[in-house]
């Protein structure tokens, strides 16, 4: 899993996926885990040790493909005649100086605003001010060698120490391959394509699972309550057991589960 990335997203985050898998997040070394910004712009929990690898394959494969990833960035890009991994290189390289010392993203994002020209900058409704395009500011942090914090909100940056992307990347950090292991095709015609394999291979190789349903917890005084839908037949006390198992990764006391159905 730590191959793909454990997305580091809510209040439980990338740790609680790998504890339902098994881990004792509890014993990990405090840097073992480092978490980025790659795919989809999203944090990512990865393995300190494979960094350089990892840098190396989220990274765009074409300049096409880069100007995917960036969304609507690629538009004024491309008319003041700036290629997409251009760009995004730019932005690291004023991301890397700005980034001498952990910063707050907002601090980021204010002097990135003041260094770069208008193509990179938009104006932001929610904000009501202009800044950098989001997409080239997240991508962008990977190849300037910085990492999140793990846990601050607002995300504060630092460098990586000892940083530099790999030349050559180990067919397991894959992001393609990694996400089959992981979870199987969610398209065998368009995977065994990309794997050169038939779609039956695929297919026998990667068996459909199903979502059983699911679950909000609510956290308030050191209580967990979960609210439950359930779109399948699943053991009732099977639910209960797994959300005893994420209060206790919480440090809370599990009050109530209710089934809407």
């Amino acid at each position: 899993m730590l191959d793909l990335g454990a997305q580091d997203t809510g209040p439980d985050g990338g740790l609680w996926a790998l504890a339902v898998r098994g881990v004792d997040v509890t014993a990990l070394p405090d840097d073992a885990l480092a978490d980025l910004w790659t795919v989809r712009g999203a944090p990512h929990l990865y393995r300190r040790a494979d960094l350089a690898q990892v840098a190396a394959a989220v990274a765009p494969f074409s300049d096409a493909d880069a100007g995917k990833r960036v969304y609507d960035a690629s538009k004024p890009l491309r008319a003041a005649g700036i290629g997409n991994l251009e760009a995004l290189d730019a932005v690291a390289a004023a991301m890397r100086k700005i980034v001498a010392r952990p910063t707050v993203k907002g601090e980021i994002s204010a002097r990135l605003t003041a260094a770069m020209p208008e193509p990179y900058l938009r104006r932001c409704r929610p904000c009501d001010a202009v800044h950098l395009y989001e997409m080239p500011f997240r991508l962008a942090a990977v190849r300037a060698g910085l990492e999140l914090e793990h846990g601050t909100s607002p995300p504060v940056l630092r460098r990586i120490p000892g940083f530099r992307a790999a030349a050559r990347v180990d067919k397991r950090f894959d992001v393609i391959r990694a996400y089959l292991r992981l979870l199987g095709p969610a398209t065998p015609q368009h995977v065994a394509g990309y794997l050169d394999a038939p779609v039956g291979d695929v297919k026998q190789r990667w068996p459909d699972g199903g979502i059983g349903g699911v679950w909000r917890p609510r956290a308030s005084g050191g209580k967990l309550t979960l609210a439950v839908d359930l779109w399948a037949k699943v053991p009732r006390q099977a639910v209960t057991d797994q959300a005893e198992r994420l209060a206790a990764f919480r440090n809370m006391r599990l009050a109530d589960v209710t089934f809407s159905s």
